[in-house]
């Protein structure tokens, strides 16, 4: 056999052994494991929420706008609706929310952006930030597949994909604003019926000493005839002039 065709060879199931050991095996070993390759997930936008300052999301069907921003302090205030101070616990959640806009993809194929709907969009979406400045986004129609929206994010050329769920949270900043929940006034229910009146009770009357009638017989009376006698029966004192002396 030739001897450079020996050498060849061998080189060659050299090369096909290192393959098998450092690509194929661990490949297929993957396969049975049912192990797979997760892509990373992609937000419509990657900033921290400490670096929002402020959130204005307007709704083009409905008319209705949030306009929600920070004042120097770290404190949330509603421009729209309001103005009027933030629940500050919501508004802290529904700005960590911005950070959770899941896109499921690009459109790479088309140019012609009016067919999405982000020329005139039906919300558009405007994020402050502490540096100055501004992160845009058009959102446009749904997809034929109702699972996303078509939405365009400012400076850029190519429409991404919005999951319905993400479209969903920038719709409840419209509809359920951070607002400030109204105190309860307690109320006192009017009395139904059947429910027992109660009457105060009348003053007690203090019964007046009764008057006791003397009766029996009067004691004679002595003493010069003309006089006059004093008698007390336990009660009131009487006189009675003395008619006659008593033998």
């Amino acid at each position: 056999m030739n001897r450079n065709l020996t050498i060849a060879l061998v080189v060659v199931f050299s090369a096909l052994a290192v393959y098998a050991l450092v690509v194929q095996i661990p490949k297929d070993n993957s396969a049975a494991n049912g192990t797979a390759t997760v892509a990373p997930a992609v937000y419509l936008w990657t900033v921290k929420a400490d670096q929002i300052n402020g959130v204005h999301v307007a709704d083009r069907v409905s008319g209705k706008a949030m306009d929600l921003v920070k004042d120097a302090s770290g404190a949330w205030s509603l421009v729209q609706p309001g103005p009027q101070p933030a629940e500050q616990s919501l508004a802290a959640s529904d700005v960590s929310g911005l950070m959770t806009l899941a896109v499921d993809g690009t459109i790479t194929t088309s140019t012609d952006l009016a067919s999405f709907g982000v020329l005139s969009p039906t919300m558009t979406v405007e994020v402050d930030l502490s540096d100055g400045t501004k992160l845009k986004a058009a959102v446009g129609n749904k997809t034929p597949t109702g699972t996303d929206y078509y939405v365009l994010r400012a400076g850029e050329t190519q429409v991404v994909l919005l999951s319905s769920a993400a479209q969903g949270t920038l719709a409840s900043l419209v509809t359920t604003p951070p607002v400030v929940p109204p105190t309860a006034t307690p109320t006192v229910p009017a009395p139904g019926p059947g429910t027992p009146s109660v009457t105060p009770p009348a003053s007690a009357t203090v019964p007046t000493t009764p008057t006791v009638a003397a009766t029996g017989t009067v004691p004679a009376v002595t003493g010069t005839p003309g006089a006059v006698a004093t008698i007390s029966l336990y009660g009131p004192t009487a006189t009675a002039p003395i008619s006659s002396a008593t033998p």
